[in-house]
């Protein structure tokens, strides 16, 4: 058991010192983690195994003000998420959605927050989304705020690390001494974007933390989809060192929602570690709640992504003026672990795919409703399956569970099915379930709903694949050849009667 207890901030136990750094075994109160016998960096570590488990430790802060919170943790492979927030008061104070991969538990790397806290006590409350890792200790550092602005911000609606944007052109990553990460070698023209949600339109403060030897670089804060911009980092706090941190912080408006938002570097000069967003204005009272802004503090229960419903007593039609775009696999907007090659017929393509690999591609539809959702896939032991997501929402829209086989690898077969979409500009994300398979493109056509009754159209059914005759299982007494147009046919061995004469010789026999 933890043999300490220490507070941060002001302890009045250690003659009114204050303490900015708190083994993970400080705990006061806890549920469902686990003291480990073994301890990283001479300190016991707490392990997280379940999704609810949490952790919580006494602040005693004299100044309502910004503070940096690093947290260290292990994680072998990079599992694991968790919040940060007020025990008494439920209140969320950063989302973190994943983690360093350290390699094994001896191992740790540091996480860095930015974070809004009030002044007195209160207990901070660490809980696990995903478990798979180990706390091992946390300091406290309170930050000199030197923006002219004097809005006082609310808690954090985004917080993310530098290195875990969406999409990029031209910016490196790096690692420092701590574990953690940073973008650097920026310069002009490059770009980096990441995926925000808002809960309203509103005014917020933007906090990048920086290294900047001389003051030196600029970017703009924009719209990736609309190229709207709604502000710029102009005047940036030197460091002295490429490695030292400083908070540049900007007063702009921003919309609600679920979008890109990203950076476009104009001038040179300067590292980013993390990016923090927090409303000025309280949340308008006609927004919605958002659910997932309350800390858990019970552990929830495990939920299974369900389909959308589209029922099988539906029937649809693809009307005249249906909406319809294809997807070259080339123009994802974000991915992890795929790689690109190339068709035995020159075309781009997503291949070595493995599970837990994902791709995201950007749709934006005129309209909600039912779309056919059609894939052109290559797998030539017939292996793979996979889902299908809203990257942002996590909404689950379809999965497909099994594919044709392609023994010939120089061919695409279709896997298509009816689903449901979002109005607006969103995110298609396939996820990975099994490898072993390729994809060329999706593509997405608007259906209309009909009655049966009324209708003598036929409908479109609700999951459609299409198998190339060669692509056989099994068979008896067949042999492939081709056609004029140099297609793959299956045909019969003996060839001495085609099925017209068999027709033709049937009927003089009668």
């Amino acid at each position: 058991m933890p043999s300490r207890r220490l507070i941060w901030g002001v302890d009045p136990n250690y003659a009114n010192e204050f303490n900015s750094l708190v083994a993970a075994s400080d705990f006061v109160i806890s549920q469902g983690v686990q003291v480990g016998n073994d301890t990283v960096e001479g300190l016991p570590t707490i392990t997280f195994d379940e999704a609810g488990d949490w952790a919580a430790y006494s602040l005693n802060l004299q100044n309502a003000s910004a503070y940096e919170l690093q947290v260290r943790v292990a994680s072998p492979i990079g599992e694991g998420a968790f919040v940060v927030g007020n025990l008494e008061k439920q209140e969320l104070y950063a989302t973190v959605n994943s983690l360093p991969a350290t390699g094994d538990l001896a191992n740790s790397a540091s996480i860095t927050l930015p974070l809004t806290l009030p002044a007195g006590n209160f207990t901070l409350q660490i809980g696990a989304i995903r478990p798979g890792w180990s706390l091992i200790w946390m300091s406290l550092e309170e930050l000199a705020f030197n923006s002219s602005q004097t809005e006082v911000p609310l808690s954090p609606v985004f917080v993310s690390n530098a290195a875990n944007f969406s999409a990029m052109d031209g910016i490196t990553t790096g690692t420092l001494a701590d574990g953690s990460s940073f973008i650097g070698f920026l310069d002009p023209s490059d770009w980096v974007s990441y995926n925000v949600m808002l809960p309203f339109t509103g005014t917020y403060r933007v906090d990048v933390s920086v290294a900047s030897p001389e003051g030196a670089g600029s970017f703009q804060v924009a719209n990736m989809m609309t190229r709207e911009v709604y502000g710029t980092f102009d005047d940036l706090p030197a460091s002295g060192d490429w490695t030292v941190w400083r908070t540049a912080s900007a007063i702009i408006g921003l919309p609600e929602g679920e979008w890109m938002m990203e950076l476009t570097f104009l001038e040179t000069g300067m590292n980013i570690k993390s990016v923090t967003i927090s409303p000025i204005e309280s949340v308008p009272s006609e927004a919605p709640v958002n659910e997932s802004s309350v800390v858990p503090s019970l552990p929830p229960e495990t939920e299974v992504p369900v389909i959308p419903n589209v029922s099988k007593n539906s029937s649809y039609i693809v009307p005249d003026d249906a909406y319809s775009i294809t997807i070259p696999a080339s123009m994802y907007a974000s991915m992890d672990g795929v790689e690109m090659g190339v068709s035995p017929g020159g075309e781009s393509i997503i291949e070595s795919l493995d599970p837990g690999d994902w791709i995201a591609f950007p749709v934006s539809l005129p309209k909600a409703g039912p779309f056919m959702m059609e894939m052109n896939f290559s797998s030539p032991s017939g292996e793979g399956s996979f889902e299908v997501y809203n990257l942002i929402t996590r909404e689950l829209y379809t999965r497909f569970d099994r594919l044709a086989a392609d023994q010939n690898v120089s061919q695409f077969s279709a896997v298509s099915a009816v689903v449901i979409l979002p109005e607006g500009d969103f995110f298609l994300e396939i996820s990975v379930i099994e490898g072993g398979w390729k994809l060329r493109d999706l593509s997405l056509v608007e259906l209309e709903e009909i009655s049966m009754s009324n209708s003598t159209l036929p409908p479109v059914p609700l999951f459609m694949q299409s198998i190339q005759a060669v692509n056989y299982s099994s068979m008896n007494g067949i042999t492939i050849s081709e056609d004029k147009k140099g297609n793959q046919v299956l045909v019969p061995k003996a060839k001495a009667l085609s099925l017209w004469k068999i027709l033709r010789r049937n009927k003089s026999t009668n």
